[in-house]
C-alpha cells in the first residue's frame, strides 16, 4: 500500500474548521417560573474533537449537581461549576457535526443552536451520480456501474474497477475510462478494445503500472498508463496450476497486492482456498500458502488453511494481510509464509464479511464489510472498532460515519495532503459511488 502525500485542490474542498470560540450575539434569556434567567453567551472551544468544553453565561448553579447539560441530545458530564460557567466533558458517543448545546437548572432552560461543533470522521460525496451506468466527466456527475477495487497513483490519481472497465479519477476531479468498455468478454488490447469480466481488486507498481484479476475470466492482467492491456497469468478457464504465464490456472480469484520491491505480487485464489505469487520477471506462479481445504488454520505456508482469501495488503514491515470473507477473520503471512490469524484465533466471526484493506500512516489497518456495509479497523495491537457504516436500520447518506448507511463497500483507499490530513476513499459498490471519509 503507498502513502501518498498530495497537495489537493479538488480534494481540498472537502476540509473545513471553525474557530475556537462561538460568540453568541443578543443571547436570548431563558426564564424559570421564578423569574431567574440564565444566558449562555459563548462555548471555548467552540469545535473539538476529544476533551473539555467551557460554557459561559450566567444563571447557572453553583452546585453541579443542579445543572444538567445536553450537547446535541448527548447528555454531558460536569466536571466544574460556578455562576458564570460551565465545564463538561465532551461525551463519546456525540457524532462528528454541529451541534445545539442545552442547559437546565431547576425548571429554567437555555438553548444555543449549533453551538459546538464536534470535529470527527465525516463521510462526504465525492464520485457517482448514483446512475446505473458508466459515463465520463466531473466527478459527480460521472456515473459507474458497480465501483469496487482501488488504488492510487503517485500523483494522487485514483483508479476504480469498475465491473468490466478500469477508471481513472484525476487530482482535479474528472472521471476517464483507462481501459475496458460495457459488456464482459476477454480480450487484450488498448483502451477500449480491451475486454474484461468483473475486475474486483487493483494494484499498482512505483512505474503507475497497473495490475487486475477478474474473478470470471480467472486472469490477472496488466495495463500500462497509456491503457495497454496484456494477460500476464491465468487463462479464461477454472482451474488449480501453477505454471509459467497461460499455463497457471485460477479459481475465482479475488485479491491482488504487489509487494514493496515490485517483483510479485500475490493473488487471493478464493475458489482454490490459496494465496499464489507471481514472478514479475518471468510470469511463474507457484502457491505460497494454504492446503486448498476451505478451513480457517494457522501455520506455514502449504499447511495453513484459508476459507475464500480475498482482498490483500502489504503492512510497513512487508508482511502480507489477507481478508478472508469466511468466517470473517483478517490473516497475516510474514516473510517465512507463517500464517496467523489477527486478534482471537478461537474467535469465530459468522456475522462478518471482510472484502478488502487500506493501512494508514500509524499502521491501523481498515477493511471493508461488504455484505455488512461497514468499515472496521484494527489497531496495531489486534483490538478493533466500527469505523464506519451502521449495520441495521436507516442511516444517512451522508454525515457522520458512525451514522451513515452504506451499500456494500469494497475498495478502500488512503491518501494523504501537504498537511497530513488523511482522506479514506471507499467504493460503495451497490450504491455506485465513490465517497471520501476525512475528519471536519
Amino acid at each position: 500500500m503507498k502513502k501518498i502525500l498530495v497537495a489537493v485542490s479538488f480534494f481540498g474542498l472537502l476540509c473545513c474548521s471553525k474557530p475556537d470560540v462561538t460568540p453568541l450575539p443578543n443571547p436570548e434569556p431563558a426564564s424559570g417560573a421564578n423569574g431567574n434567567e440564565m444566558v449562555i453567551t459563548s462555548i471555548s472551544p467552540a469545535s473539538a474533537e476529544s476533551g473539555n468544553i467551557t460554557i459561559t453565561g450566567t444563571g447557572f448553579s453553583t452546585a453541579i449537581n443542579k445543572n444538567f447539560v445536553e450537547i446535541g441530545g448527548v447528555t454531558a458530564v460536569i466536571t466544574k461549576a460556578s455562576a458564570t460557567q460551565l465545564e463538561v466533558e465532551i461525551p463519546e458517543a456525540l457524532a462528528a457535526g454541529d451541534h445545539d448545546i442545552r442547559i437546565t437548572r431547576d425548571q429554567i432552560h437555555a438553548t444555543r443552536t449549533n453551538a459546538f461543533h464536534r470535529i470527527g470522521w465525516v463521510v462526504q460525496a465525492f464520485a457517482g451520480s448514483g446512475k446505473d451506468a458508466q459515463t465520463d466527466g466531473p466527478a459527480v456527475a460521472a456515473a459507474f456501474k458497480q465501483p469496487r477495487g482501488m488504488v492510487a497513483d503517485n500523483a494522487g490519481n485514483i483508479y476504480v474497477a469498475d465491473l468490466n472497465m478500469i477508471r481513472k479519477i484525476s487530482t482535479d476531479g474528472i472521471v476517464s475510462t483507462l481501459a475496458g468498455r460495457s459488456g464482459a468478454g476477454y480480450a487484450d488490447g488498448k483502451g477500449a478494445n480491451a475486454i474484461f469480466n468483473d475486475i474486483t481488486s487493483l494494484a499498482i507498481d512505483s512505474r503507475n503500472n497497473l495490475y487486475s484479476v477478474e474473478k470470471h475470466n480467472n486472469v490477472v492482467r496488466k495495463i500500462t498508463p497509456d491503457g495497454e492491456v496484456t494477460t500476464i497469468a491465468g487463462k479464461p478457464q477454472l482451474g488449480n496450476a501453477d505454471g509459467v504465464g497461460s499455463e497457471a490456472r485460477f479459481y475465482n480469484p479475488y485479491g491482488i497486492a504487489i509487494n514493496a520491491a515490485n517483483t510479485h505480487l500475490y493473488i487471493g485464489d478464493q475458489g482454490n482456498f490459496t494465496i499464489r505469487k507471481i514472478d514479475l520477471a518471468d510470469n511463474m506462479v507457484t502457491t505460497v500458502a494454504g492446503n486448498g481445504e476451505f478451513t480457517r488454520k494457522d501455520g506455514v505456508g502449504l499447511n495453513a488453511s484459508f476459507a475464500s482469501p480475498g482482498g490483500l495488503t502489504f503492512d510497513k514491515d512487508g508482511n502480507l494481510l489477507i481478508a478472508e470473507q469466511v468466517p470473517g477473520q483478517i490473516r497475516k503471512m510474514d516473510a517465512s509464509l507463517r500464517v496467523t490469524t489477527l486478534g482471537d484465533p478461537a474467535a469465530n466471526h459468522p456475522s462478518e464479511s471482510h472484502m478488502q484493506l487500506a493501512f494508514d500512516n500509524n499502521n491501523q489497518l481498515y477493511v471493508s464489510m461488504g455484505f455488512y456495509s461497514q468499515i472496521k479497523k484494527f489497531a496495531p495491537d489486534g483490538t478493533s472498532s466500527i469505523f464506519a457504516g451502521v449495520l441495521t436500520g436507516s442511516g444517512l447518506e451522508h454525515g457522520a460515519a458512525n451514522q451513515v448507511k452504506l451499500n456494500s463497500p469494497e475498495g478502500i483507499v488512503i491518501k494523504y495532503d501537504a498537511q497530513g490530513k488523511m482522506f479514506l476513499y471507499v467504493a460503495d459498490s451497490f450504491a455506485r459511488k465513490i465517497k471520501v471519509i476525512s475528519k471536519q
